[in-house]
């Protein structure tokens, strides 16, 4: 391990909008820290995390900027693999006992990185930033985690198959919800994905979901 094992990961929160059919950088960028969020990802996530995609963007699923931002974003978070050499390790070839072992230099023991018990959604809209309307919000890696806004209830509906298809969540083993045009709370069920026996939904969108 490093001497250092309290280094940060450092990332930026870049929102954007569209203009004459192209997407620009707005005012508003948020550099944040992001190596909480990146240590709560399994394994795999990290192994194979791609900068600049969507991984990138899970990073600042908690932003509050990030909640109240309707538009397009991106995240910069170049210094992953730094991250990881500081600490004498490889990202590609990390494995779970040296990511149990970075969890536990950070303070995140099981209790943090294992997914919540029951959620009382109730307490957490009153406490956060509202969500959009046709946001989805779901527990992952310990974290609860808005996905969206869409524009209507029937692409949120292809958000959250796109979502239950890359493994972001599970609706068969955890509680998702949608939150409708009136800020109501709508639990998504299993039918509601159409999943095959393999947990899978059978038709899935051809474009990534929002995040």
């Amino acid at each position: 391990m490093s001497n250092n094992p309290l280094c940060r990961l450092m990332a930026t929160f870049r929102p954007q909008a569209e203009a004459d059919g192209h997407v620009i950088n707005i005012d508003g960028a948020d550099e944040f820290d992001a190596t909480e969020q990146l240590l709560r990802m399994p394994v795999e996530r990290i192994r194979d995390f791609v900068e600049h995609d969507y991984d990138s963007d899970d990073l600042a699923d908690c932003l509050t900027v990030r909640l109240t931002h309707s538009g397009p974003f991106e995240v910069d978070c170049p210094g992953i693999d730094s991250f990881f050499e500081a600490h004498g390790l490889s990202r590609q070839s990390l494995t779970v006992e040296q990511l149990e072992v970075l969890r536990a230099a950070y303070g995140i023991g099981e209790e943090q990185a294992d997914p919540l018990p029951a959620l009382q959604w109730g307490e957490f809209l009153e406490s956060q930033v509202p969500p959009r309307p046709y946001s989805l919000i779901y527990v992952r890696t310990g974290t609860i985690t808005v996905a969206g806004p869409w524009p209507n209830e029937e692409e949120a509906y292809e958000g959250a198959k796109g979502l239950q298809a890359r493994g972001d969540f599970d609706i068969r083993e955890q509680e998702v919800v949608l939150i409708d045009h009136e800020h109501n709370i709508r639990e998504i069920c299993i039918a509601d994905l159409d999943l095959d026996d393999n947990g899978r939904p059978r038709s899935i969108p051809e474009n990534q979901p929002a995040v």
